[in-house]
């Protein structure tokens, strides 16, 4: 992507919390400030805290959807991560959002990496491509996939 055309999303957006740690991830939604507010009902924004995150090697997140007929968790939506790079003095990194079938969606995004030592935290835009649901995480590398998030969120 060239300088200037990335598509970071603000940290002033509203506040969500995913935070892998050595057995899953851990997650919760708000929806502060003003431009989270006029967002489509359908998109959020996620901000994902990283332990680790250089060493952890983090590829991807799903995100899990209350299937009530089946009584369990079902992939709704999986988010590539891409290489951090530097542009303009701050740290990126472009993603790629797909449904369940391994459809990509038309975009890719960016989110600034804020790092506070090893860890980083990383704002990430989220499309909703069915019915509102409750939504559980997991985090994945070459290493394998975290377990479900405890949390539960409403998206």
């Amino acid at each position: 992507m060239r300088p200037g055309t990335r598509i970071a999303t603000p940290a002033v957006l509203g506040m969500l919390a995913l935070l892998l740690t050595s057995v899953g991830c851990n997650w919760s939604e708000t929806s502060e400030g003003d431009i989270a507010a006029q967002l489509p009902e359908h998109v959020k924004v996620v901000r994902i805290r990283v332990a680790n995150f250089d060493a952890s090697q983090i590829r991807g997140i799903w995100l899990y959807r209350w299937n009530d007929l089946e009584g369990t968790y079902e992939p709704s939506q999986e988010i590539q991560l891409d290489t951090p790079v530097l542009d303009g003095g701050r740290e990126y990194v472009d993603y790629t959002l797909f449904d369940p079938s391994g459809l990509a969606l038309p975009i890719t995004p960016s989110a600034e990496v804020e790092r506070d030592g090893d860890d980083a935290t990383l704002a990430l835009w989220f499309v909703r491509l069915g019915e509102p649901g409750e939504f559980r995480a997991t985090l994945y590398n070459e290493a394998g996939e975290s377990g479900l998030s405890e949390e539960v969120i409403l998206l």
